[in-house]
């Protein structure tokens, strides 16, 4: 279950990353940034996660799902200001972003 939920992220992360680049300069060096650091907040929680001792997993997952929830609102409000042409990407990534959802809520059900 970690590992693909770290392939899933990592996979977000790498679509993002070639997404902030088409961003224009006013908006790559903001909102792309914040966007881009909230899939690390991401990807660093579910490592914490990997690491942690049971009784922690709790915390890193729940801290992973709120990065997942901004980021999920910067992908939004990217796709509202129509700053990326193609949305064919966005939407990949929205659809990663809920597959990515439903396996950190699993993992974190699977702790409780």
């Amino acid at each position: 279950m970690e590992l693909s939920v770290i392939q899933k992220c990592y996979e977000i992360k790498k679509a993002i990353h070639l997404l902030v680049i088409k961003l224009k300069k006013e908006h790559r060096y903001g909102l792309g940034k914040h966007t881009e650091d909230s899939v690390y907040g991401i990807l660093e929680h579910i490592l914490g996660a990997k690491q942690a001792s049971k009784f922690q997993k709790n915390n890193y997952l729940q801290k992973a799902l709120a990065y997942l929830d901004l980021f999920r609102l910067n992908l939004r409000l990217i796709l509202d200001l129509k700053l990326i042409e193609n949305n064919t990407d966005l939407w990949k990534i929205h659809n990663d972003t809920t597959e990515l959802g439903k396996m950190l809520g699993g993992w974190l059900r699977s702790v409780k």
